[in-house]
């Protein structure tokens, strides 16, 4: 019965999911499985999002053709159609760039245009559409989703330029854009040289208040004046909590402030000593001074951001002390007394020791049964949601499964056989190890004592023994 105990339970262990290795592929599939299960409850924004992570970790054309789906699904059908017009280049078998070229040609109708018309050339002149740099000077018209529009052009010393449009499925929008005005100095803007020279003052940060900014342009570096009494220890960092995922940042302190003007040199910088890639500086002990905060992103990286200031040392009055994280421990782990105990010391008979013995190898096998049977329960239901998945890949019909995604479809559905197969031996290796530990715990030998005794006895015939007890 131990070596059944020990093979079920070695069986229990074997089966069990290996944990992956944490490679991009591995990401890949797993943010591609999420995006399934959002696609088939509806949400489309997020499920395109996990898609495009999919296969920026670990390009794919099974994971490119759901990526197209999902933006027609959505509305997109620009994203759409220039996802299939790749497909339709790049595709791994001739059945699918055919499968393709024929969405392209469906979707073609639809697609929306942008046109560009610069009415002055402008040097260094950039212009973006929701966030995403184009080129004005491309000189035909560009495919872009339907809906709202915000179009911003900048350059070099000139006012930017803004304005709302709305691009309709079918149709080219144009864009003009006028001539640039020169910026003129004046409040809100960096003082002349030092190190915060091109630097776009926001306005100031105030000790636990954090600012909210948003990186739009090329080249932004958002600058914060933060005021400072003699011998406080300040803290400052980008949060993870209200900046973009993934955002590269860059933090600098600079001051105090001479007569309007900041030191070239920075007193203090980080790069990604917080969260992610998000700047922090732990402890800066400062003497007292307005200190410029500037925040800024590498290679022009843009979005949402949040900057914090706090105290954590030589604080003045009224404001909160926010310890600056040195020297935390972890968590302590109590000391458990061992009590000897108060009913004094058992005594147990062989009998009832192997009686023990048995109940706990009958114990351990139900067990291990019940474990095989539950692990059996979760692949069969494993194999019934692999299933599932193989049909939302394919729109419902596995019968008529697109060809751009019939690979990850097959690979579904044979994942979905393996875990089937793997949860019937699972569920029958369970169930015959329960009887086994049921047998095992029923037929423990009872806990009775054998005693003895011996008895003189003395009669009118003679003398003798008298030999009792249970046998």
């Amino acid at each position: 019965m131990v070596r059944s105990c020990v093979a079920l339970s070695v069986l229990v262990l074997a089966a069990a999911p290996r944990s992956a290795a944490a490679d991009a592929r591995t990401e890949a599939v797993v943010l591609f499985d999420q995006a399934q299960k959002d696609m088939k409850a509806g949400d489309y924004a997020k499920a395109c999002k996990l898609l495009q992570q999919s296969n920026e970790k670990w390009p794919d054309s099974g994971t490119k053709g759901s990526l197209a789906i999902c933006y027609e699904k959505s509305g997109k059908v620009a994203s759409a159609w220039l996802m299939w017009r790749q497909l339709a280049d790049t595709g791994p078998t001739k059945e699918l760039r055919a499968d393709a070229t024929k969405r392209v040609e469906k979707l073609a109708g639809r697609v929306p245009h942008v046109q560009f018309k610069v009415t002055a050339a402008t040097a260094g002149l950039a212009v973006t559409i929701n966030g995403d740099k184009l080129d004005p000077n491309v000189g035909v018209a560009l495919p872009i989703d339907p809906g709202k529009l915000a179009v911003e052009a900048t350059a070099p010393g000139r006012e930017p330029w803004t304005a709302e449009l709305t691009a309709t499925e079918g149709q080219t929008t144009t864009i003009e854009i006028p001539a640039l005005g020169k910026v003129q100095g004046g409040a809100g803007k960096a003082p002349a040289g030092g190190g915060t020279a091109g630097v776009s003052f926001v306005g100031p940060l105030a000790l636990s208040a954090p600012s909210d900014g948003n990186f739009t342009r090329d080249g932004q570096s958002d600058g914060y004046t933060l005021d400072v009494k003699a011998g406080m220890t300040v803290r400052i960092e980008v949060t993870h909590a209200g900046s973009k995922n993934g955002l590269d940042t860059l933090v600098y302190v600079y001051g105090p402030a001479h007569k309007g003007a900041y030191p070239a040199e920075s007193l203090f910088s980080d790069d990604d000593g917080g969260w992610g890639k998000l700047s922090r500086i732990t402890s800066a002990k400062l003497d007292a001074g307005t200190y410029a905060i500037v925040v800024t992103t590498k290679a022009n990286d843009r979005g949402k951001y949040r900057i914090e200031a706090t105290c954590s040392a030589g604080c003045p009055p009224g404001v909160q002390v926010v310890p600056d994280g040195k020297g935390k421990t972890g968590k302590g782990k109590s000391k458990k007394t061992k009590r000897a105990s108060a009913g004094g010391v058992r005594y147990e008979t062989e009998a009832q020791r192997a009686r023990s013995r048995r109940h706990k190898l009958g114990l351990a096998l139900g067990a291990a049964g019940v474990a095989g049977i539950g692990a059996g329960a979760y692949f069969g239901l494993a194999a019934r949601s692999r299933f599932d998945e193989a049909k939302d890949v394919c729109g419902g019909a596995i019968d008529a499964c697109p060809k751009a995604v019939l690979p990850i479809a097959q690979a579904r559905v044979d994942d979905a056989r393996g875990q089937a197969n793997l949860s019937t031996v699972l569920f029958g290796a369970g169930i015959a190890a329960v009887a086994a530990g049921t047998i095992v715990y029923v037929t423990a030998p009872k806990a009775r004592e054998r005693r003895t005794a011996l008895a003189p006895i003395v009669g009118p015939d003679g003398v003798g023994v008298v030999v009792g007890g249970r046998f």
